[in-house]
């Protein structure tokens, strides 16, 4: 299961296509608003892209929860990725949002001050 509130999905394995076909088909009375998709893990990914940003430049004395309750205030986290690469001066994080509202005040805005630090945002 993955994602949460409308975003929520439960992704189901079959065995065999005729299995599927039969789950897809039938009617499921205690599940009323129930929807079958295939699975296309693409497609999931580029859906994920559309509500997520790239924060740089964070200095390793800012944390991940602190980092975490300030972009929180914008909408709720789905994920957040606070990592940094071999030899690096700074850290990166990708943060995923519920919806795609969260992140619109970032395409006009490329930058947050965070603890008196300027931290550059990519959409």
């Amino acid at each position: 299961m993955t994602g949460s509130g409308d975003a929520k999905r439960l992704i189901i394995y079959f065995q065999t296509a005729e299995a599927c076909d039969m789950c897809v088909n039938s009617m499921h009375s205690e599940f009323l608003d129930l929807q079958f998709h295939l699975y296309d893990s693409k497609q999931l990914r580029s859906d994920e892209d559309l509500r997520a940003i790239q924060v740089t430049d964070i200095p390793f004395f800012i944390t991940k929860p602190q980092l975490q309750s300030y972009f929180r205030k914008f909408d709720n986290l789905l994920t957040f990725h606070l990592y940094s690469r071999k030899g690096a001066k700074m850290q990166q994080a990708r943060i995923v949002y519920d919806h795609t509202d969260a992140i619109s005040r970032f395409t006009t805005q490329w930058a947050v001050y965070c603890f008196s630090t300027c931290l550059r945002i990519v959409t």
